[in-house]
């Protein structure tokens, strides 16, 4: 909660490309409900990242680098999490998509409208839960 009472949402970016983390940190910034808790720049980080702590909202981007990632894959994303993939091909092209169930999706490069139509459906469906 903020300081108003207004839920905030917090959230996981896991983006490799520099530009586009500051696109999608830019759009989360103009929202009062949703915070930047973390970014992930390749699949070892967002391991260690989960394990830390289990965020509202994951923005994904599937094409980032492993590193370390010791046998983690997008399956072992916390089921508590929405899960937005941002991309600028459609998820069921991926490798590894199979393994989210419903995730949301925005394609690159993402306009403030789409984020916003997108987050208030996420947001919609959290609180439905």
């Amino acid at each position: 909660m903020d300081g108003y009472g207004q839920r905030v949402y917090s959230c996981l970016i896991v983006e490799n490309e520099p530009l586009a983390i500051r696109m999608i940190e830019d759009c989360i910034a103009h929202r009062a409900d949703l915070e930047v808790a973390g970014i992930a720049t390749e699949l070892a980080e967002l391991k260690e990242m989960v394990g830390r702590f289990v965020p509202d909202i994951i923005f994904l981007d599937f094409i980032i680098p492993p590193g370390n990632a010791q046998g983690f894959h997008f399956g072992m994303l916390p089921k508590s999490s929405s899960i937005v993939v941002i991309s600028a091909i459609p998820p069921h092209q991926f490798d590894g998509a199979q393994y989210l169930s419903n995730p949301y999706e925005l394609l690159k490069p993402v306009s403030i409208v789409a984020f916003d139509r997108c987050m208030e459906q996420v947001i919609a469906d959290r609180n439905e839960e």
